[in-house]
Formats: structure tokens, sequence, C-alpha cells
């Protein structure tokens, strides 16, 4: 049995079970009800394995997971807590199930009876109506029946106390089983029911405990709850820096910083949609490097390639020699054509011819 009592009930219904404390008796709640369906069905999936000489190494596990609930919801879950402690020591002790003489009966059903006939009481069915939330009390009642049974259950851990209460016949050592941890316990008892009393007659603010202050009904936990949240709702970057893109991101403002780039804007305009293709290198002038095709057709999307080592000048920077091997090569090959705003007459050497620019009369 535990003899330290619990502060944080999600953790201690988390947490591996070391001891069997109160929690244990407390009924599941409807946020562990699916939990427990899967428990139930991998137990029953394995009975018919088994049943049907399935090899253990085949068979599925059987989930041992224990399902306790994490939060106390109504006064009805540890009224149901008390009836399963006394189911429980009934079990083990034979006495009246419906006494509350503690010469009797055990200490641990009169813990629980007088916790359970305190909150079936009319005044605090009466008390409880009048708030929409009464986890406070709720927190308080099963701490109390938990706090009670860790101090009552320290005697077993004194050793003196079980050599004297060790079974054998004509034992005359009963009588020093230390009485003061059950002492302790009952004082406390009397203590916390007198403390119900005295709230459900509005005449003392209930306290908290540490379980209610770390549920999730508490002030301190919805507090953090609305921090948290709010925290995960601001950038996870200061304001003042760039937030760090993924690789996909940036290779996708690439692609759209290369489809919205202006157009190239080059001296030869193509009638096709065709590669344009240049001559050969050993057949440009000697001296000349070749002109890069990409650039110098007009309305392409320009050289894209980062090591190319193609002439990418402008017509303006071109030598004589070099516009002259090009107009012979524009003026032999077919769909191509001069882009008039970059390949000016004066560049290519031309002179207006006075009667075409007449207008033919009609």
């Amino acid at each position: 049995m535990a003899t330290i009592p619990i502060m944080d009930l999600q953790s201690a219904a988390a947490g591996a079970q070391s001891a069997f404390n109160t929690a244990h008796l407390l009924p599941h709640g409807f946020e562990s009800a699916d939990a427990a369906a899967a428990v139930a069905a991998a137990a029953s999936l394995h009975s018919v394995q088994r049943l049907l000489g399935e090899d253990p190494t085949k068979m599925s596990r059987v989930n041992t997971k224990t399902v306790v609930t994490s939060i106390v919801r109504s006064e009805r879950q540890i009224v149901t807590a008390c009836a399963n402690a006394s189911v429980l020591t009934h079990t083990l002790v034979d006495h009246d199930v419906t006494s509350i003489d503690a010469s009797q009966v055990p200490f641990s059903h009169l813990l629980a009876r007088k916790i359970a006939i305190t909150l079936t009481s009319r005044e605090c069915m009466e008390f409880m109506t009048k708030y929409r939330c009464n986890a406070k009390l709720h927190y308080y009642a099963f701490g109390l029946l938990n706090r009670i049974q860790c101090i009552a259950y320290k005697v077993l851990k004194d050793e003196g106390s079980i050599r004297a209460a060790a079974p054998r016949n004509g034992n005359a050592n009963a009588a020093l089983v230390n009485k003061a941890s059950f002492q302790m316990a009952t004082n406390t008892l009397d203590k916390g029911i007198e403390s119900l009393i005295e709230v459900f007659a509005n005449a003392k603010e209930l306290e908290h405990n540490s379980m209610y202050t770390s549920s999730v009904f508490s002030e301190e936990s919805q507090a953090a709850y609305a921090a948290s949240t709010l925290q995960k709702r601001k950038l996870p970057h200061d304001a003042h820096e760039p937030p760090q893109k993924s690789k996909r991101a940036l290779r996708r403002e690439q692609q759209e910083a290369i489809g919205i780039k202006p157009k190239n804007v080059g001296a030869i305009i193509c009638r096709s949609k065709h590669p344009l293709t240049l001559p050969a290198d050993k057949d440009w002038p000697q001296g000349e490097t070749a002109l890069c095709p990409a650039a110098l057709r007009n309305g392409s999307k320009g050289c894209l390639r980062p090591g190319c080592t193609r002439n990418h000048t402008k017509m303006t920077s071109w030598s004589k020699t070099l516009i002259k091997f090009m107009i012979a090569f524009v003026d032999k090959t077919a769909d191509i054509t001069w882009n008039h705003a970059v390949a000016t007459p004066d560049i290519l050497g031309l002179k207006l011819n006075a009667s075409a620019a007449k207008v033919p009369p009609g």
C-alpha cells in the first residue's frame, strides 16, 4: 500500500504504479473509455487465439496497461471509490458493511463509510446546487480519503507492529501494535468531516489541495494553458529577424522568380518555336567568341546557365567584323529577322531609301 499522498492525480495515473493507492479505486472517466476498450479488445483476441490452440510465439501480446481516470468530475466518483474501498476491506475482514462503530469494523471501512455518507447528505446536495463547478469540493474529498489512508497504512512499515501482529497460537502481543498512525488518521478524518459540514453551512471557505491546483479546473492550470496556447500562436522567430524557410519553399521562390523574370530583349526575332541554331565555333571570325543563342533570341528567358562561356555582350559592343558576319547569317537563314529595336539601321550600316518611304496612293 502507498503511504505517500497523491499530489498530482494526472501524474499518478499516467506514471508507473509502484504501490496500490486510492487512485486505483476511482472508476474510469470518459477520457479513458477508448483506452479501456482497446485493452478489452486485445485481451479478447488473445483469449480467442489461446482457445484455438495458436502457437504462443505467434499470439498477440496481452495488454496489461492500467487504465485509470486522471480527472475527478463528480462526487459520484468519490462515493464509488469509497464503496470500492469498503468492498476490498470486506474481502479481507468479515464485518458489517453498514456499521460505523469503530470497535466493530476495520478503519478503512469506517473512513470510506463516513466520507460517502457526508457526500450524499442533504446538506452536501444543497451546497453543490448553488455552484456551477464543484471541482474544489471533489478534490478536497478525494484528497481527504487518500491522505487518511496513507496515514493509516504507515503501520504496515512499522517492524515492531508487524512482529506483534504475526499470527500465532495464543498471541498476546496484539496490544503492542503501534496505534499512533490510527489515532492520527482518526483525528484527521474527524477534522475533515467537520470542515466539510462547516463549508456546507457557509460558515467556512473550502480550502484547495495540491491535487486541485494541478488539475484542469484550477485557476493556475487555466492560466498556464492560456499562456501556452498564446505562445503557440506567436511566431517562432523574432519579429525583427526573417523566418527560416524550408528548402522546398526556397526552391519554389526561385522557380517563381524565374517565371516572373522579364523576357529577354534580343537582337534576333525567331518566327518559329524551334531553337536558334548558330554557326559552329570554327566558322566564326578569327578572334571572335560565338554568341549565346539564348541571349541573342528576342522574347526568350535569357541565358540561365551559370557557367556559359558564350558571348553575352550587347550588340552595341560588337565589332564590325562580327556585325558583318551576323548580317550574312541572318540574310541566308529563314524564319529569323533583326529586332530593329536593338539592331538599329545605324548599327547595321543601313541607309533609309527615300523612295521606299513613300506611301503608295490609295
